[in-house]
């Protein structure tokens, strides 16, 4: 369940690694980890991380830049709590939200980041059970993106044609414990999985393991339970509200193009069963048509041949 992390993890390192003197801070996994841990402490901040690496460094490498010893602190942060932290031009990602810590408590801004404030919290909008990534697929066309970043998690991008999803469960289990994050922000995301990926839904597994054996997904993202008709509710969620909402009206205004996506689309049963009557119904008469055709040609045939 950890591959997709740990391809990330190197994916990371071997850019980061790629520009400055990054290696100079950071030359294994243990250094990592160090930094890692002192984003955990409350009472870090960017500032005092950096002067406990340069007091560290003040023998190998005595005129090491502040800024390379910046850079090293937010790949651990990038490393440690997957969102995608730094400068836009050190970690530019086509379409991806990039979250910028330029002094104090990564705490700090991560609340900032995931405060859940938005301009549509008094939207009310129905998330049935229809509503699933399977569907988000099928139904509304909309194309999936796999994203390492906590900050792209559930964004409508390209003209409503994508949407990106953070799909490790299995880092989310780990954080649990964290207080790096806004209290309940872990549990909500791992809502908003159980609601796109009901644990429970058929349709819903089957399209995500075809998926999964093609990419490095976390497939404990289908095994963070089901959600039943209260917890469906737009008011039980804070951090992620507002971009629900708005998934919510890409779904519910796509039209289905081509008679496979029709027969999936039952968001509007009355219309869905009218349609398909309504084909039915053409089909039949068309048949029926032909059929009549076919024996006035046959009759038409026979007379000829046999006048009297």
């Amino acid at each position: 369940m950890w591959e997709g992390y740990f391809e990330y993890y190197f994916s990371e390192c071997v850019t980061a690694m790629s520009v400055g003197r990054l290696h100079w801070v950071l030359k294994t996994h243990k250094d990592i980890i160090r930094i890692v841990e002192m984003l955990r402490n409350p009472e870090s901040t960017r500032e005092s991380i950096k002067e406990k690496e340069k007091d560290r460094m003040a023998t190998s490498h005595p005129q090491i830049d502040d800024q390379v010893i910046y850079g090293a602190i937010d790949l651990a942060a990038r490393l440690g709590f997957m969102t995608l932290i730094g400068s836009s031009e050190q970690v530019y990602r086509g379409g991806e939200r990039c979250v910028t810590w330029s002094s104090g408590r990564l705490e700090a801004v991560l609340a900032v980041e995931f405060s859940g404030d938005g301009l549509l919290g008094k939207e009310h909008v129905k998330l049935e059970r229809l509503f699933n990534v399977c569907n988000l697929d099928r139904i509304a066309g909309l194309q999936v993106i796999w994203t390492h970043n906590l900050a792209n998690h559930l964004r409508v991008q390209n003209d409503d044609k994508e949407v990106s999803i953070f799909h490790y469960a299995s880092f989310l289990n780990s954080q649990k414990t964290s207080a790096i994050f806004p209290q309940g922000f872990i549990d909500e995301t791992m809502q908003t999985l159980a609601l796109l990926f009901p644990q429970f839904d058929d349709d819903c597994n089957v399209w995500f393991k075809k998926r999964a054996k093609q990419e490095s997904l976390d497939t404990a993202v289908t095994k963070c339970g089901q959600l039943a008709a209260e917890d469906r509710q737009i008011e039980n969620f804070h951090f992620w509200r507002d971009r629900l909402i708005i998934l919510k009206q890409v779904f519910d205004e796509a039209e289905p193009r081509g008679l496979k996506r029709w027969w999936r689309d039952r968001r509007k049963p009355v219309q869905w069963y009218n349609f398909w009557l309504a084909v039915a119904l053409i089909v039949g008469l068309t048949f029926f048509f032909g059929v009549v055709q076919s024996v006035e040609g046959a009759m038409q045939v026979y007379k000829a041949y046999h006048p009297s």
